[in-house]
Parts: structure tokens; sequence; C-alpha cells
């Protein structure tokens, strides 16, 4: 089981919210909510490959 410090990225529906304000300025709907969320899983459906990309970024950063 993963531990707090294990966890690499967490977005929350307070997240989503300040976003909201800033972009629309009100707080969304538990609709428009849900439609958020399935926005952002399908938009990290291929996790993976954003992993291997900030890896492969972090070594050439880190070792030049």
């Amino acid at each position: 089981m993963a531990k707090d410090n294990d966890v690499l990225f967490i977005l929350t529906n307070e997240d989503a919210q300040i976003v909201s304000r800033d972009l629309i300025g009100r707080d969304l709907s538990s609709t428009e909510m849900q439609y958020v969320k399935k926005g952002l899983e399908y938009g990290l459906d291929d996790w993976a490959e954003v992993m291997r990309i900030s890896i492969k970024n972090a070594v050439e950063f880190v070792n030049p």
C-alpha cells in the first residue's frame, strides 16, 4: 500500500474550483465537476507516457 510520501501528484475538487473561480468567476456545479473529472481522466489516460517523458526530461536536466 502506498504511503502519503509515495504520492507523486494529486488534484482535488478544490483545485478545480480554484481554477474555475479564476477562469469563469464561480464554482462549478456537481454536474460540471463530473465533466471536469471525466476530462481529466481522459487527458491522463496515457499517464505512463507522461511519466516516461517526465523521467527522460528529469534525467537530461540533471545530467546534461
